[in-house]
């Protein structure tokens, strides 16, 4: 049973929620946002299966306002189309999950209130994600956007400097805990729960920049190299490949996505910057660059179709990169790439799977005593 708490924020009250449940984190804005979109949409379908889309998110107002504006968006799509019989759009549908990615002792928190919430989950959705940056090089930019587009739209061009060396209060390299270890610790702590839901999915967000030159697994954090959010992407990318075989014996199903180039919150940095980023986005999608996809919503269109839409993830492929696409005139589409992943790779993410599993065990333990998780 659910029982409506402050704001409309769904809560459990007698039992777990039954439903096909989806649980996406970030999602209060970017991709995450236009993937609630797109699964509130497709709920809202005649004929479609009863569902709960859990937004995950460290802000509670800000999670408290896109739900809100999500429920009013669905409701005007659905008074729109009510010749066609859509389904009516139900508060429960949309419920907030508060975590903080870069605090594991929230991680454990947030895994524990889900867990006391839902029976099950069909498709856990690592989208959040965090990229300081601490100044833009406009003039290297434009450079590189005039003479190596392709570079711009693969790797982001030299816009964008990030700060380096950065660590939470818990001693994490800040990009890695947000973008990788936290999202790592909610796939551990929720195996029982996707175990429950036939063919349940995990997906792991890469980006267009995670080329496997910014990695290096003997500084697994990025702590002393230049590019910290390429090199947790990568990693999302090693661990999601190298996780697969172990999570398909418990009848998981661990894939990459990417949401290609698009506009979102991640970097904002003034009015003038985001006209001129927005600019250079539609000109590389007349250019044919791929993966262009300037909206969130348009970027989250592999996510939504792996999670969603396939029905049988046994016929997807661990080696793929599922990528957003979109034609010059608006056309969406998922386009198959190959994953560069090498022998070597996975021979070093061995030895980083079994240094995030220590962090992973020490970090499970202080929750025990803390008496945030139970044994």
């Amino acid at each position: 049973m659910l029982a409506t708490a402050e704001n409309g924020v769904e809560r459990s009250k007698d039992a777990p929620y039954n439903g096909k449940t989806f649980l996406v984190t970030g999602a209060n804005s970017g991709v995450g946002y236009g993937i609630v979109q797109r699964l509130l949409e497709q709920a809202l379908e005649p004929n479609s299966e009863d569902v709960v889309i859990v937004m995950a998110c460290r802000s509670r107002p800000k999670a408290e306002a896109a739900r809100q504006k999500l429920l009013e968006e669905s409701q005007t799509v659905a008074d729109a189309k009510v010749s066609q019989r859509r389904r009516s759009v139900k508060p429960e549908m949309l419920q907030i999950l508060i975590v903080d990615l870069a605090s594991m002792q929230s991680v454990f928190a947030a895994c524990e209130e889900f867990q006391r919430r839902f029976s099950r989950l069909d498709a856990l959705l690592l989208n959040a994600g965090i990229l300081p940056c601490s100044h833009i090089n406009i003039r290297r930019g434009v450079k590189n956007l005039l003479t190596r587009p392709s570079y711009v739209a693969k790797t982001g061009g030299d816009f964008f400097s990030q700060y380096l060396g950065d660590v939470t209060a818990d001693g994490l390299g800040t990009v890695f805990a947000a973008n990788v270890f936290g999202h790592y610790v909610m796939v551990k702590q929720l195996l029982s729960t996707l175990s429950r839901s036939p063919s349940s999915r995990v997906l792991w967000f890469s980006s267009t920049t995670a080329d496997p030159s910014f990695f290096n697994p003997a500084d697994f954090q990025c702590l002393k190299g230049d590019h910290p959010y390429e090199s947790s992407k990568r990693l999302c990318e090693l661990l999601a490949v190298q996780m697969h075989s172990e999570l398909r014996d418990r009848g998981i199903y661990s894939y990459v996505v990417s949401p290609g180039n698009c506009f979102t919150g991640l970097l904002d940095q003034g009015w003038f910057i985001s006209f001129a980023w927005l600019t250079v986005l539609y000109l590389m999608r007349l250019m044919y660059i791929s993966g262009c996809n300037v909206t969130p919503k348009n970027g989250a269109t592999s996510a939504v179709h792996l999670a969603s839409e396939v029905r049988d993830p046994s016929d997807l492929k661990e080696s793929i990169l599922y990528h957003s696409e979109i034609s010059p005139l608006g056309h969406k589409s998922v386009r198959h790439l190959p994953l560069e992943v090498a022998a070597d790779d996975l021979t070093g993410m061995k030895t980083v799977r079994k240094e995030l599993d220590v962090m992973y065990q020490r970090f499970r333990e202080e929750a025990l005593r803390n008496g945030i998780i139970k044994s």
